[in-house]
């Protein structure tokens, strides 16, 4: 019962963790975007992302290790090897980090410059180089945090402290004057604060790695091959993720990777209903399956890929209706620009919402992670070629098109993996019911838009509105099935054992 009550009570801290760590970071772009105007927060988001990409290589998927072998050997209750685990992380993120950072730093010239032809890029790249050794230390503390079951310092350090530090010293530096270099400063002096109160909220309240007589053993060996596989697994997502930034930045203007990366980011809401639903019911669903359960599993994988459709859904048709009044209020009336972008990609999220991160939960929970990697390897190669074509003609509207093409196949791919493995379906006719509501819903509220002339901010009382019509409209209709009672009875269960 204590084993339950901890994976439930950790389950419920990551989930408002991933709510605190979404909003803080929504905010975080909104401001950036309004400060330093389109030009600028696009060359901010094209350094990100090759930061993203070097740091990839510099972490080399060891959170995964040390949350795995930390678990492991704390089960066994070989504390010698809990702190190898940790120490030969540390060890290794910290060379790699350092490698990576100088790499970053003494080629900055060569990809700002001869690459992008954006000198500005060069400074930002060498800013953020000097973060590369922490980040690797910071995603060892933060997976060391959950291998000892104590969540609420990964939520404090990574999602609160993270995201109120980031926003806090943006908005000094950049009011100060330095503007885009400053948001860069930012960034970096983040990521080394955070890193330096992760180790303190591990050292004072987890695990003593300094005031300790325990001896550490070293499993480096263990921890490579158990980790460097992931890397290949994150670094074809980061593909999927980001290739559109890059090549427009290679290909257009500062201006268009800034305004469309207002588009992907309002887009990618759709992802946290998935994220947050299938993180609650994952430990439900894994015992299940490691009890042969396979009915009661399948309906758990059923009802709850059903409650993200009738979450995103509504919110889909939302976008798709609003696109430019939903962008100018969040970002500023230069980004409206970004309107069609906005409605191709929430196709693409739609669907990686609703089929391929409930396919790639259950792939993962019967361990054909393979089939996981196959498909992000076909969408990311499909992804590239498409961005290459399309965005040379097309731009910002052609990234958005590419990127849902690739989002859209990757869904299929993993939805025909999870039938292979499980003979099942979700169940599409149950969508019917919630799709009805929401088509009504919009449609009620476009007809009642002309009565509140308030400009753009017509989109919030409309929201508002909207919202209403369609819960209303599901209580009339009875959208929820029988299966529904699993998510309830499941979600009501942990805020029981909290």
């Amino acid at each position: 019962m204590k084993e339950i009550k901890n994976i439930a009570k950790g389950s419920l801290i990551i989930l408002i963790g991933i709510f605190l760590s979404k909003f803080l970071t929504y905010i975080y772009r909104a401001i950036v975007a309004r400060f330093l105007g389109s030009s600028d927060y696009g060359l901010l988001t094209l350094g990100l992302a090759i930061f993203g990409f070097i740091g990839i290589l510099a972490t080399l998927g060891l959170r995964s290790g040390v949350l795995r072998y930390v678990s492991f050997f704390r089960g066994k209750e070989d504390l010698r090897k809990v702190k190898g685990a940790i120490t030969s992380s540390l060890r290794i993120t910290l060379f790699l980090g350092i490698l990576a950072g100088l790499i970053l730093f003494l080629f900055s010239n060569f990809i700002g410059i001869t690459i992008f032809d954006k000198p500005q890029l060069s400074i930002i790249l060498k800013i953020l180089a000097v973060s590369l050794p922490f980040l690797g230390m910071l995603q060892v503390f933060l997976g060391a945090f959950i291998g000892f079951q104590k969540q609420k310092y990964e939520v404090i350090s990574d999602k609160l402290f993270r995201g109120i530090t980031i926003i806090v010293l943006t908005i000094i530096l950049v009011l100060l004057g330095f503007g885009v270099f400053g948001a860069a400063i930012a960034y970096s002096l983040t990521v080394i604060l955070t890193t330096i109160l992760a180790f303190i909220l591990f050292e004072k309240k987890t695990f003593r790695l300094l005031k300790t007589q325990i001896k550490s053993i070293r499993i480096t060996k263990a921890l490579l091959k158990f980790s460097w596989p992931l890397t290949f697994t994150y670094f074809f997502g980061f593909i999927i993720s980001y290739t559109d930034t890059l090549m427009l930045g290679y290909l257009r203007t500062n201006s268009e990777v800034g305004i469309y990366n207002t588009a992907i980011p309002t887009a990618g809401l759709l992802l946290i209903p998935a994220v947050a639903l299938f993180l609650n019911m994952i430990s439900s669903m894994t015992s299940l399956y490691a009890k042969k359960k396979t009915k009661e599993f399948i309906q758990v994988y059923k009802a709850s890929t059903k409650w993200v459709f009738m979450i995103n859904f509504p919110l889909f048709l939302f976008f798709i209706a609003f696109p430019a009044s939903i962008l100018i209020i969040l970002f500023g009336r230069e980004y409206a620009l970004g309107a069609t972008s906005l409605i191709i990609l929430a196709f693409g999220y739609l669907l990686y919402s609703t089929i391929t991160y409930p396919s790639a939960t259950l792939l993962s929970m019967v361990e054909k992670t393979k089939s996981i990697l196959y498909s992000q390897i076909i969408a990311a190669v499909i992804n590239i070629i498409l961005n290459l074509f399309l965005i040379v003609r097309y731009g910002m509207v052609g990234a958005a098109i590419a990127t849902s093409i690739s989002l859209i196949i990757g869904s299929v791919l993993f939805l025909a993996f999870a039938y292979k493995y499980t003979k099942d379906l979700p169940y599409f006719k149950s969508y019917i019911k919630p799709f009805i509501a929401a088509i009504i819903s919009l449609f009620i509220v476009v007809l009642l838009a002309p009565l509140f002339k308030i400009g753009s901010y017509t989109v919030i009382p409309l929201a508002v509105l909207y919202t209403l019509t369609y819960s209303g409209i599901m209580y009339v209709i009875k959208g929820f099935d029988k299966e529904d009672v699993i998510i309830f009875k499941s979600i009501l269960n942990r805020i029981k054992l909290k």
